[in-house]
């Protein structure tokens, strides 16, 4: 292997290669190749003290001035494993600290970005400590980066969704109030193996503000034992209560024939 006269104008890379059995590492320029089995990097330092001279000597100071970095080094790798990889995969230029510039709040892009994220949270399995991920940051970042320079924390997530709840709450019952009359859709949700047992409420009518038929899921409310029409009866009773529903609107219940949801719409009729 032929030793390269310019060694100190020379650019060194790793490339780490993936096979069935064994990984790689090579050192490579226009004249020079090496590689270099497994992770073991003893024959790699001898080449470079034996043909990369001036390299070996940069690598040796890099190492001295890495030695009191705390930073965490690419798994799997030993020390002098991972100083090479380092070593030669440091970056060209020396990056400044980016200075953040988040929007404002009252921005449209923060307000927009505000209710998107709500909805996601609020409307979908999304879990709130995901805000706190370095991987949705860095989401944000490659959509916008001013964005993501002002993340909520969990907490304020929590808040934003609640807060959001309510509001679209309150125009639920303002809607329900305009209509002038309505559907109910009822049904208890249970499946076997499962402690749970959830009643369900949804309503539907027409909407004179928007002239659309809209529906609205009032409730979805965890139903323990005992499920008799008694209980039913309470419960959707308690909701209608809450949503400050007319029962004489109701021109129709849509649910299974249920004989406990059947005795509930039954109970208190002559």
């Amino acid at each position: 292997m032929a030793e390269n006269s310019h060694s100190s104008t020379a650019t060194h890379t790793i490339v780490e290669q993936e096979s069935e059995n064994e990984e790689t590492e090579e050192i490579e320029d226009k004249d020079c190749k090496y590689v270099n089995k497994g992770r073991n990097t003893t024959n790699m330092r001898l080449y470079l003290e034996n043909h990369h001279k001036e390299e070996m000597e940069k690598l040796q100071d890099y190492e001295k001035t890495a030695a009191g970095n705390k930073s965490k080094k690419p798994s799997g790798m030993s020390r002098s494993s991972g100083g090479l990889f380092d070593f030669f995969n440091k970056p060209s230029n020396s990056s400044k600290p980016r200075v953040k510039n988040p929007y404002p709040q009252k921005i449209l892009a923060y307000k927009t970005f505000k209710e998107d994220l709500t909805r996601l949270a609020g409307c979908t399995s999304f879990p709130l400590s995901k805000v706190d991920s370095s991987h949705f940051h860095a989401l944000l970042f490659h959509a916008n980066s001013r964005i993501a320079d002002c993340p909520p924390s969990r907490n304020t997530l929590k808040k934003w969704v609640v807060d959001y709840s309510t509001k679209v709450k309150k125009n639920v019952i303002v809607s329900l109030r305009a209509a002038k009359n309505f559907f109910v859709t009822m049904d208890i949700w249970s499946q076997p193996g499962l402690k749970k047992i959830y009643l369900g409420i949804v309503a539907v009518f027409y909407n004179p503000k928007s002239s659309k038929i809209e529906v609205a899921a009032l409730a979805c409310r965890d139903f323990p034992h005992p499920h008799n029409g008694l209980r039913i009866r309470q419960l959707f009773e308690q909701i209608f209560v809450e949503y400050d529903l007319d029962v004489k609107k109701v021109i129709r219940f849509t649910t299974d024939k249920g004989a406990n949801v059947v005795n509930a719409l039954h109970i208190g009729v002559e």
